[in-house]
């Protein structure tokens, strides 16, 4: 180990008195998709350890079922996509404290059957069922979709299903088109023969997956939340500096939740996504003297969309529920700091 690692590696361990009787506790929830591989590779290489975690990884299929769970408080801290955070803030006061991927290019809305080819024209998707999973991003972007086609969700049939069911209706012919996220997007290509019409980059929206925290957990345990932020960021410089190998560990963490593709669609995970150090966190979600953040813009829209829908009955005020200051205690602890920009 490089000597500064080694200081540093030391330093967490005094500052949190990383022992098998001092680990504080901590409950984790995420998705089986490619922005959880972070969190994955931390428990296989047992860094939360490290930091003086004990951390329970809490597994759902989707965000609905996990902001459901905040109420029990089941979990502690998360990640998701930003819709259901939204819905998260407005129901139970979740705070998001960063930022996981960008996942347009990877939310896409799909023609199966014999009428995919006349679906290429979106005037055609008129009258059409279209499966989607509600409150999710891939709700947020079929309705952009439809806005750039000149629709509105009143000229389709919105069908609400989980992931995997959208996966197996359409495989069945029950429906035509349907919306879904990676990597179930590379099931309705490689075996339905599924045919993109629609992403989020096609419709011109951003959307980020994002980290998000009970806000009395937050409040109660400030140093924790922002020592998962540098486990999770490490995860990101591990696998910057080690490709191959962090392929192999997604498609063992997508294998371990009864998700499998080909060679290809794993390259295709890792190829079509952003995510970002901690200075590139820190400069996404600062608001500074302009008193707002890029981070600020992306939720606004995607909340404008929610009300729009019915889903809240107001836009909530990103200053009031979106904040960088668990972001910047990591930057701020040195060693945690080093932490987050480990490859090693």
């Amino acid at each position: 180990m490089h000597v500064r690692s080694l200081f540093a590696a030391l330093a967490l361990l005094c500052a949190s008195g990383a022992s098998a009787q001092t680990l504080e506790k901590v409950n984790i929830s995420y998705q089986p998709g490619y922005w959880a591989l972070p969190l994955h590779i931390a428990g296989e290489k047992g860094w939360w350890k490290e930091v003086g975690l004990d951390a329970k990884p809490v597994m759902f299929a989707a965000g609905a079922a996990q902001i459901a769970a905040v109420g029990a408080k089941s979990w502690d801290i998360g990640g998701m996509g930003i819709v259901p955070a939204i819905l998260g803030n407005v129901r139970f006061d979740l705070k998001m404290v960063g930022l996981a991927t960008e996942e347009g290019g990877v939310n896409t809305l799909y023609a199966t059957g014999a009428s995919a080819q006349k679906m290429k024209t979106p005037a055609n998707w008129r009258g059409e069922k279209i499966l989607v999973t509600t409150n999710s991003n891939g709700d947020y972007i079929v309705q952009s979709c439809l806005k750039k086609a000149g629709l509105d969700k009143k000229d389709v049939q919105l069908v609400n299903m989980a992931p995997a069911q959208i996966v197996t209706t359409l495989a069945g012919g029950q429906a035509n088109l349907g919306i879904t996220w990676a990597p179930h997007i590379y099931a309705i290509e490689k075996q339905i023969g599924g045919v993109p019409l629609c992403s989020g980059r096609d419709a011109g929206v951003f959307v980020p997956n994002v980290l998000v925290a009970r806000s009395d957990y937050a409040r109660e345990h400030p140093e924790t939340v922002a020592k998962v932020l540098a486990v999770y960021l490490r995860g990101w410089s591990w696998a910057k500096a080690h490709p191959d190998e962090a392929r192999e560990m997604l498609r063992g963490f997508f294998q371990a939740n009864g998700v499998y593709f080909d060679e290809d669609s794993l390259r295709r995970e890792v190829a079509e996504r952003t995510h970002y150090d901690l200075d590139d966190e820190l400069r996404l979600m600062g608001r500074g003297q302009a008193g707002a953040s890029d981070a600020d813009q992306w939720i606004r829209d995607v909340a404008g969309f929610m009300q729009a829908n019915g889903s809240i009955p107001k836009v909530p005020e990103p200053a009031g529920w979106v904040t960088d200051e668990y972001l910047k205690q990591a930057k701020d602890d040195t060693a945690l700091a080093g932490f987050a920009a480990r490859g090693d």
